[in-house]
């Protein structure tokens, strides 16, 4: 008889090889369109493709749990660090031997913060559930890198690949609080419930009936539909879903929210200072936008109930997703 861990092992395998190989057939279809835009040489390309693949799978397999306990059973706490380190800096050994934009600066950067990321956890063990000195360190050098811009110059051809960088830093942060920390409650698992699209798309009423109205009297927002068809509309869904909202809601609501409410008595309290910081965080696009850091701020409320209420940033990611989908193609002023 097959044991029932060795059942979800292989379940979960299975998903996992879907998941990886659906979001490949994507990229691959990326690709073409790359090749007839920059006319890259086939070797930058195929460097990119490979590295894309590497961290593609790096991205998905934290979110399987029976997969993530399988990679964590053979080590202790610093040999995960070091296992997972040393497979996170892989993706960019490739793309930087292939496409000749390896340099020193850019890997001693990469390498610094997965050090500190990953090594903070390993070295001093967290010992409260609360927010310590450790999550805040692991914060900090999460979010400071993007915005002194040091991913532009680890990831430069053949264009800023933003998405590589976006998909290095879920990994990074997924591995850090669930194998190293770990931490309770994040809510980084690739499931398919119903419950999580229905509140998240509760949520989604829930701030538009704030959001709507207010956006417009701010001339933040303004009806001006795009023509690209419900094709278009589900492709941005995606996209956005994938590479935007769950890199922020990880961070955002799965750790800093969720290490909030496990420091401070009132959950309120918590999602009031997280969405906060969420809005804040938003504050550089056309600086000072404070219209923008308004608006996310109360996006960020929502998004932050949505998370709570299901233990999960899949919720959160639904409404997120739904709401930048719907200000890009019906609402950009």
């Amino acid at each position: 008889m097959i044991s029932q861990p060795t059942t979800r092992v292989r379940e979960q395998l299975g998903a996992f090889l879907v998941t990886w190989l659906l979001s490949m057939a994507v990229l691959l279809a990326g690709v073409a369109t790359q090749i007839r835009r920059y006319g890259q040489s086939r070797g930058l390309l195929s460097a990119v493709l490979i590295a894309f693949a590497m961290q593609f799978a790096f991205y998905w397999l934290p979110g399987f749990p029976a997969l993530r306990a399988r990679f964590e059973a053979p080590f202790n706490r610093r040999g995960r660090a070091l296992a997972a380190g040393a497979m996170l800096l892989s993706p960019y050994v490739v793309y930087g031997a292939g496409s000749g934009t390896w340099s020193p600066v850019s890997a001693l950067k990469l390498l610094g913060i997965t050090a500190i990321a990953l090594g903070v956890y390993a070295l001093f063990p967290v010992r409260s559930p609360g927010l310590s000195w450790q999550d805040a360190m692991v914060l900090l050098v999460t979010a400071v890198p993007i915005y002194m811009g040091w991913y532009r110059e680890i990831w430069p051809a053949p264009v800023y690949l933003d998405v590589m960088a976006r998909l290095f830093l879920v990994s990074m942060a997924a591995f850090a609080v669930l194998s190293l920390r770990p931490l309770a409650d994040v809510g980084y698992e690739w499931r398919l419930e119903s419950g999580d699209w229905v509140e998240g798309a509760k949520q989604l009423a829930f701030f538009s009936a704030i959001g709507l109205p207010l956006g417009l009297a701010m001339h933040f927002i303004a009806w001006h539909p795009r023509r690209e068809g419900i094709l278009g509309v589900a492709s941005s869904f995606v996209g956005i879903f994938l590479f935007i909202a769950v890199t922020e809601e990880l961070f955002f609501r799965g750790m800093l929210q969720n290490l909030l409410e496990k420091s401070i008595a009132n959950k309120y309290v918590a999602r009031g200072i997280a969405s906060a910081i969420f809005g804040i965080s938003h504050i550089h696009h056309g600086f000072p936008n404070w219209r923008y850091v308004i608006m996310a701020a109360i996006a960020g409320w929502f998004y932050g109930t949505a998370w709570h209420n299901r233990r999960g940033i899949i919720a959160s990611c639904v409404t997120h997703a739904a709401v930048d989908t719907l200000w890009r193609h019906f609402l950009v002023v």
